[in-house]
């Protein structure tokens, strides 16, 4: 009896060990993250408002960053702010956000040129390229820009907005992928309806990803792509 007390008594002793030190680690994550958005917000200046959000950072145990969550006021939307584990550096991905609106509109306006007026939208999005030098801190400060740094990691994507009924011909995605390419528009490009076909458009390069629904879906098929001229 004696004994279990004593085991009952280490586990918790460590249990709170354990919590302290978390504790301690999420500060020291939370004070870098804080830091590192006022250092942000000094660059943005009266243009916009952020704040850090008081929920706990994502941190999973293979994680290289802690992940905080910030709002911006004038785009009505969300970023993040990652600290790295030993809490010595931190970066944001603010650049999704500012970077949207002209994405979204280079993107159509080259639809609508390579296949007409009545040409369907895209829907665009811009991912984070944590760990990518020379993003953070608004130090991109055009689409250009961030193209020419993210090119092999293709951190734009081009969704085909649909109802199910819009769609494009093999012969008009082929045209995007090459307007695409000739104007530095460096994404992955999803042409038709169903996210299941997607194309990679590279500097020199184009491929073809499709998911074929083998292995529950699970398996991914890709493939070099030449598109018709």
């Amino acid at each position: 009896m004696h004994y279990r007390k004593t085991i009952i008594a280490l586990i918790l002793l460590l249990a709170a060990f354990t919590a302290g030190c978390g504790a301690s680690q999420e500060k020291q994550w939370r004070e870098k993250a804080e830091e590192h958005l006022a250092a942000l917000q000094k660059k943005v200046g009266d243009a916009d408002q952020l704040t850090l959000s008081k929920d706990k950072p994502a941190a999973e145990d293979k994680s290289t960053y802690a992940i905080f969550s910030a709002a911006s006021k004038t785009y009505g939307s969300s970023f993040s702010v990652y600290v790295t584990r030993d809490g010595s550096s931190g970066e944001d991905d603010y650049y999704r956000l500012y970077l949207k609106e002209e994405a979204e509109k280079r993107v159509n306006a080259l639809v609508a040129e390579t296949l007409g007026a009545d040409a369907p939208k895209f829907q665009v999005s811009i991912l984070s390229g944590a760990g990518t030098a020379g993003l953070s801190l608004h130090k991109v400060s055009s689409l250009d820009e961030f193209l020419d740094k993210t090119e092999s990691s293709l951190l734009v994507s081009a969704k085909l907005v649909s109802d199910g009924k819009i769609t494009l011909t093999e012969e008009q995605a082929d045209k995007l992928l090459l307007a695409f390419q000739k104007a530095g528009l460096f994404c992955r490009l999803y042409p038709y309806p169903s996210s299941a076909v997607s194309f990679e458009i590279l500097k020199d390069e184009f491929w073809k990803t499709t998911q074929t629904g083998a292995d529950k879906g699970a398996y991914v098929q890709r493939d070099k792509y030449e598109p018709s001229k």
